[in-house]
């Protein structure tokens, strides 16, 4: 609802102008939650009238849920009309700093705050900015509001959030708290403590310039990634095995970025502002700038070299947002790359699943017409792309593909710079292009994974052998094939086992990496389940787990009879794409849909993509899993693979939240109808195997390889529900 202009003080605790942006909407939520009667200010009637209507202007993880949450509460409330400032005792000013055609700083834009609320604001109200701004601007509106004739309480509280992270930085990051005198700093601590977090008590002055100081760090790390990332690439040389040789095992060099393109609203503006504050212009600020925002200019360059010229090239660019999983366009150096690339002479086409502009065009077609395919913002829809071979550019170095968790595994060892060979007979899917294919440290081996000869052959000359192939599927498999699970699964691992110990008994090879399963424990009374339990706990009572379970028992007989070194790792519940309708799958019916895959989050998508409802679930749905993203898994197992501390130990590795089935389905559900279709469910008979509780102790991974798997359920959907429905659109689902 909207509020009018009404009595002074009293309705509501604070009003946050700019309330319906990037950092005032989530502050204003958060607020609220927190049980401060919150009003929101924003000149965007159109942005006010949508977050009236329960509805998110811009992307932000959680968000959504919250506003819905909030608006019955009646402690929130939104107006486009200044008056709503008169009934405050309280205002946080968060309203954006741009810098000027010369890049230097302006003031025009609180000059123009000041008096468009100034006529609202009263004396005794405390008056908060938020914005990034230059040195001195707190004394600025402090002099601006005396002038005025008013006695407020003023401090500087710098936002410090991530966008797409906002929420859940907005209650866990320490609040910098500006002000000059003790009552401005109480006033304004007592405001930020609602929301649970530290309070870093200074003036206003350092509050300001500890703000451009972390912006303006980040940024310089952004540039020197990038410049280490030109001069390699300039002398031929593969960065990510040089950035891999950097961060491997060294402390020191964690916080050395990749490379990829340094935009967004922020970062290179504020390094602007410090540089018009010094008396020296900051060369090292311009410096970065220069590296950051040449990096577009870089990759046409390149691009010109290597074809001999772009004019008449149709070139694809692949994300328009300034950062990934984000609609926000703002500062993106995807558009200067595509002027640039325009400017040499090439048809571009751009495409972005979530950026709301009527320029862009879709996926299909892009990939479809362009020759040459630039990521310019690495969404993790793009990781399991089929590009038909075509030449890509991906100074991020994260594209992906395949089936389920080896399509994360293989690029997340590629980029650390590993070189992988692979064996696939297609028998389940049928032949699959990857955008690895053509990777030059990546060699694809058409066999059979019991030809014990062919895994000699291709084991004698690799340092590690990951024994990942298995005919492997969802609830359904279990029944299906409860034979043919036990009984193919172990003749691969005999024959992946025969060539891991010959390729180690003639000297090289140093490791085998056992992929498990969440199933070894099917029948554990221990929750959370900790590494051990396998071997305490009743047997698996389903052929597939009594499997997994004999897959680590080969591992330590191996161990035990040739001295063969292990890890085990127990993947929990993987969320990706790439999975597609098997080439032995039989149809399954679950209501009026007929399943065309084998687990439970992509069936679940599917069934709502295609419009059932009620919608149907196995059983009560009170089953608890914990769905962990498929590149959180291949990192956790690189992880494993590179640290001599896992050799002879076993890991979970998974998310440590838990969420039901029931939970799952209706977030899926929310996703594709929003929030006001009511979620109907219907529950069918429960297969036999269909465990109630997944629940895993995942301290080990944590303390031991430093793995913790943050991926979130929304930002795994996010992925999973648009690829799912391009599949079905194309007939391939």
């Amino acid at each position: 609802m909207t509020v009018e202009p009404g009595a002074a003080g009293g309705a509501l605790d604070v009003v946050v102008l700019g309330g319906g942006g990037h950092v005032g909407l989530p502050l204003s939520l958060v607020l609220a939650r927190a049980g401060l009667r919150v009003g929101i200010f924003d000149t965007n009637a159109a942005t006010v009238e949508r977050i009236t209507a329960g509805e998110m202007p811009f992307m932000e993880s959680g968000a959504d849920e919250l506003l819905r949450e909030m608006l019955p509460t009646g402690r929130l409330v939104a107006s486009a009309e200044p008056g709503i400032v008169r009934q405050a005792d309280a205002i946080v000013i968060v309203i954006g700093t741009p810098v000027d055609e010369f890049l230097a700083p302006s003031m025009t834009v609180f000059q123009q705050a000041v008096d468009q609320v100034g006529p609202y604001l009263r004396d005794g109200m405390l008056v908060v900015l938020r914005s990034t701004v230059y040195p001195g601007t707190t004394a600025f509106v402090a002099q601006a509001l005396a002038d005025r004739g008013l006695t407020v309480d003023l401090a500087y509280c710098p936002e410090r959030i991530a966008e797409g992270h906002a929420l859940e930085e907005l209650g866990s990051l320490p609040q910098i708290v500006g002000a000059d005198d003790e009552r401005s700093g109480d006033r304004a601590s007592e405001l930020f403590t609602r929301l649970g977090t530290k309070i870093v008590r200074v003036s206003s002055r350092e509050a300001e310039l500890a703000k451009l100081f972390t912006n303006t760090w980040r940024y310089m790390k952004f540039a020197v990634a990038n410049q280490f990332f030109m001069i390699a690439h300039q002398a031929g040389i593969d960065y990510t095995n040089v950035l891999r040789a950097i961060r491997q095992d060294y402390p020191r060099a964690t916080d050395l970025p990749g490379p990829g393109f340094a935009a967004g609203p922020c970062l290179f503006k504020d390094a602007m502002q410090l540089a018009a504050f010094t008396t020296d212009h900051f060369p090292m600020g311009q410096a970065a700038m220069q590296v950051n925002e040449g990096l577009p200019a870089y990759i046409v360059s390149a691009l010109d070299r290597r074809y001999g010229g772009l004019r008449g090239r149709c070139i694809g660019i692949l994300g328009m947002a300034f950062k990934a999983e984000s609609d926000d366009m703002r500062a993106s150096l995807s558009y200067k790359l595509r002027k640039l690339l325009t400017w040499a002479g090439a048809q571009v086409l751009c495409t972005d699943p979530y950026v709301p502009d009527d320029r862009l065009v879709p996926l299909d077609q892009v990939i479809a017409e362009s020759e040459i395919l630039v990521l310019g913002a690495p969404h993790r829809a793009y990781r399991g792309l089929q590009l038909g071979g075509r030449d890509v550019v991906d100074v991020w170095n994260v594209m992906g593909d395949g089936i389920r968790l080896c399509g994360y595994l293989v690029p997340e060892l590629l980029e650390a710079g590993h070189e992988v060979v692979g064996i696939d007979d297609f028998s389940k899917y049928g032949p699959l292009a990857k955008s690895y294919d053509d990777h030059p440290r990546y060699r694809f081996v058409q066999g059979d994974a019991k030809d014990v000869s062919l895994l000699r052959e291709l084991a004698a000359d690799c340092d590690q052998v990951v024994a990942a192939a298995a005919m492997i599927g969802g609830i359904s498999y279990f029944h299906q094939f409860a034979y043919d699970l036990l009984a193919e699964n172990e003749r691969i691992l005999a024959a992946t086992f025969d060539a891991a110990i010959a390729a180690h008994r003639d000297g090289h090879l140093e490791r085998i990496v056992v992929m498990s399963s969440s199933m070894v424990y099917e029948s554990a009374t221990v929750f959370p389940t900790p590494e051990g339990a396998e071997l305490t706990s009743p047997p698996p009572v389903s052929t597939y787990g009594f499997q997994k379970l004999a897959s680590e028992f080969f591992a330590k007989g191996a161990w035990e009879q040739y001295q063969l070194p292990y890890t085990i790792v127990r993947p929990f519940n993987c969320v990706g794409i790439g999975e597609r309708r098997a080439a032995r799958d039989t149809d399954i019916m679950s209501g009026n849909v007929k399943l065309a895959l084998s687990h439970v989050v992509p069936d679940l998508v599917l069934k709502v993509l295609k419009g059932q409802d009620p919608l149907h679930i196995l059983g009560a749905g009170d089953q608890v899993r914990h769905y962990t993203y498929g590149g959180d898994l291949a990192q956790g197992i690189r992880l494993a693979m590179e640290s001599d501390r896992a050799v002879n130990e076993d890991f979970n590795l998974s998310t440590a939240t838990s969420t039901t089935v029931l939970q799952l389905a209706e977030v899926i559900w929310r996703k594709v109808h929003g929030p006001d279709r009511p979620f109907r469910t219907i529950s069918d008979p429960p297969f036999e195997h269909d465990v109630q509780l997944r629940v895993p102790d995942v301290r080990k991974a944590r303390e031991v390889l430093g793995f913790e798997a943050e991926t979130t359920l929304e930002s795994m959907l996010d992925e999973v529900i648009p690829w799912i429905r391009a599949e079905l659109e194309a007939g391939r689902l």
